[in-house]
């Protein structure tokens, strides 16, 4: 047989053994590949092609724990809080010795308040390796959330002294130091954790916020300018510095920072989405605009630019102008339950609404109840359709689901509690704001509506004692301190109310 016949058929034959190699490889072989190309793609933040290997490794092995904390992991880079913590879950459950797993899950239940949730990963880390580091800091970190600050302030402090030089423990400490009035302990912790951890961008960026709101701006300005070295790729610190600039009256510099910022990156949506939202915070529409006009000429198909016009729109009252860019959104695809759309249509709804077309919103909003039943945005609104009709039965169970999925909502709690108000549900509804202001003891507006559920139901001893209770828990802000006034003048009690 020729060289030449041969060469062909030699290729052939390798290339079947190659197919044949990778067709005989093993179900662990498999499923290490696609984690370790996973973990490729997480390295390079390549994110969104990361989840599809982590979850192509738990389709060949449904109890792969590994796969299931990265999968976490990937998510909350994405910001997919929800998804993060059922794959964070499961990584626990199949695996309960995975420290980082726990803490990783410990984080995302602090986040949504579930303080002792969050303590019992820390406690479980902590059982395992009593010096865990950041057992110990999450841990803290739940006590300060719910204002334990005593029992958290130990806990960093037993860290302290025995060396440990974490920017997240300098980060509370300082903190801790806001809390207690003290000024000098508030920079002298973010400076001794900069001089331990030099290249620490959240320190650094802490530490510019102490001087800028002591008004040294020059050293805030070199401190934010350093931070910008240190992550030239994170939009957010040249918008600290823009909104430095523009404080000190340097506006023409901040816009030129910007311009720049955005004239290295013009099609990355985000950064030009976050510049855009900087000068809507500064009340700057016509730039915010500008901006997001030109970048819906370089994606005309962007569902978060016409979302971001119509906002700006409605902000400058330009109802009409905002419904035809939602409607051109909503021609982007024909798939009814597709994301974008669904979040359109409830955008649409609640301009309709805002309008007072409350029929045209209703209608919407069961169509995007019809193409995605679980949507709790949705029923949160056909709830308001319903207790806009007096109708608290009905309102009740989409107000629950908001409450459920996102306890984090204050809107939610003060809904539900108003649905069982209008059913005269009254101790429901005093027990729908208490357990509200357990899991968020930064509103006092649920205290404030305890009271005035308190004065219906002409409970005023009640009434004065959750007052008081406001005033305790909120002495900085003065509406709760007026309206104790104003329940004593009420009451007739003058000589109470002058001493407010």
């Amino acid at each position: 047989m020729s060289v030449s016949v041969l060469r062909p058929l030699a290729g052939v034959i390798l290339t079947a053994l190659v197919v044949l190699g990778v067709g005989c490889s093993s179900p662990e072989e498999k499923k290490q590949a696609f984690m370790h190309k996973g973990d490729q793609l997480y390295a390079q933040k390549e994110y969104v092609k990361a989840r599809l290997e982590y979850k192509n490794a738990i389709q060949i092995d449904p109890e792969f724990a590994p796969a299931y904390y990265q999968l976490g992991r990937t998510e909350l880079a994405l910001n997919n809080i929800r998804r993060a913590y059922g794959m964070m879950n499961k990584a626990v459950e199949l695996d309960p010795d995975n420290s980082a797993a726990r803490i990783d899950l410990g984080k995302i239940l602090l986040s949504g308040r579930a303080l002792d949730r969050a303590k019992e990963q820390a406690d479980a880390v902590l059982a395992k390796d009593p010096s865990h580091v950041d057992a110990a800091l999450l841990k803290a970190a739940s006590f300060f959330v719910g204002k334990e600050y005593d029992a958290g302030e130990k806990i960093l402090m037993d860290l302290y002294r025995d060396g440990v030089t974490s920017p997240d423990m300098y980060m509370m400490l300082s903190s801790l130091s806001q809390v207690r009035q003290d000024k000098d302990g508030i920079r002298d912790y973010l400076m001794e954790g900069v001089e331990k951890n030099p290249g620490h961008a959240g320190l650094i960026l802490s530490l510019a916020q102490v001087d800028a709101n002591e008004k040294n701006f020059d050293a805030a300005e070199a401190g934010l300018k350093k931070v910008i070295s240190l992550e030239p790729e994170e939009i957010r610190h040249k918008l600290n510095l823009a909104r430095l600039l523009n404080r000190r009256g340097e506006s023409d510099q901040a816009a030129a920072l910007l311009e720049k910022a955005l004239a290295d990156k013009p099609a990355e949506e985000q950064t030009r989405r976050n510049i855009a939202g900087f000068w809507v915070s500064e009340n700057q529409l016509e730039n915010a605009e500008k901006i997001i006009r030109q970048g819906l000429e370089l994606t005309p198909e962007s569902f978060a630019y016409h979302q971001f016009l119509a906002d700006i729109l409605v902000k400058t009252r330009q109802f009409k102008a905002a419904e035809e860019v939602l409607n051109q959104a909503l021609a982007l695809s024909s798939e009814p339950g597709h994301p974008e759309i669904i979040k359109t249509q409830l955008s649409l709804a609640r301009l309709m609404t805002q309008q007072v077309r409350y029929e045209e919103a209703e209608a919407l909003v069961d169509q995007i109840i019809k193409n995605d039943p679980k949507n709790t945005q949705a029923h949160f609104l056909k709830s308001r359709f319903y207790l806009a009709r007096n109708d608290g039965v009905n309102a009740i169970p989409g107000f629950r689901m908001m409450v459920e999925e996102q306890p984090g909502e204050v809107d939610g709690h003060l809904h539900l509690a108003r649905a069982h108000i209008i059913n005269k549900e009254y101790g429901l509804a005093a027990d729908v704001l208490e357990r509200a202001y357990e899991k968020l003891p930064g509103e006092e507006v649920l205290l404030m509506s305890l009271a005035r559920l308190h004065i219906l139901t002409e409970d005023m001893d009640a009434a004065e004692a959750t007052l008081k209770r406001a005033v305790e828990s909120h002495p900085d802000n003065p509406r709760v301190g007026i309206a104790l006034g104003d329940f004593y003048v009420s009451e007739g009690r003058h000589q109470d109310a002058l001493a407010r």
